[in-house]
C-alpha cells in the first residue's frame, strides 16, 4: 500500500493539485480527472487531508506550484512519509548507510521541514543522536 506522500506524488506528476478547506478536499487539474484517479482520491481522502494539514515547509499544498519541492531528494521524501504515517511523532530520522563516512542522517521535524546532517562515522552514535534531538531546545545568544 502506498503512503500518502507517494499517492500525492503520483497525482502531482499527473498534474493534480490539492488544497484543503476544513474537511473538504479540493482537487484541481488542467485535464479532466479519470474515474480511476477520482477513486484513488476518494479512497485516500483522509490521508491526503491529514498530510495537507500537518506539513509545513515541504507541505503538499506547495508541491503543485513549487519546483523545488517536487525535486525533494528521495531521502527527504522517505523521512517525510515516515513522519506522516506516525501522527504522534514530532520528528523522525533515517540513516541509509551507517557504514559510510561521513554518515548521512536525514531528519524530518513536524511543522518545520527536513535536512541532512553529515556526521563523521567515528563520532556517529544513534543513541546519543536520539537523546540530542529529543532533548528540550535551548536558545543561546
Amino acid at each position: 500500500m502506498a503512503t500518502p506522500t507517494e499517492i500525492l506524488d503520483q497525482l502531482y506528476r499527473h498534474g493534480v493539485q490539492f488544497r484543503a478547506e476544513g474537511n473538504r478536499l479540493i482537487a484541481k487539474s488542467k485535464s479532466p480527472l479519470t474515474d480511476d484517479t477520482r477513486e484513488l482520491i476518494r479512497q485516500n481522502k483522509p490521508a491526503i487531508l491529514y498530510e495537507l494539514s500537518r506539513t509545513s515547509a515541504h507541505d503538499a499544498t506547495a508541491r503543485g506550484g513549487d519546483a523545488q519541492d517536487r525535486q525533494m531528494p528521495a531521502s527527504h521524501r522517505r523521512v517525510w512519509a515516515m513522519l506522516m504515517t506516525n501522527p504522534a511523532k514530532q520528528y523522525v530520522f533515517d540513516v541509509l548507510d551507517p557504514d559510510s563516512d561521513p554518515v548521512r542522517v536525514t531528519v524530518a521535524v513536524r511543522g518545520i521541514g527536513t535536512c541532512d546532517l553529515l556526521i563523521a562515522r567515528s563520532r556517529w552514535d544513534p543513541g546519543k543522536f536520539m537523546q540530542l534531538i529529543s532533548a528540550p531546545a535551548t536558545v543561546r545568544n
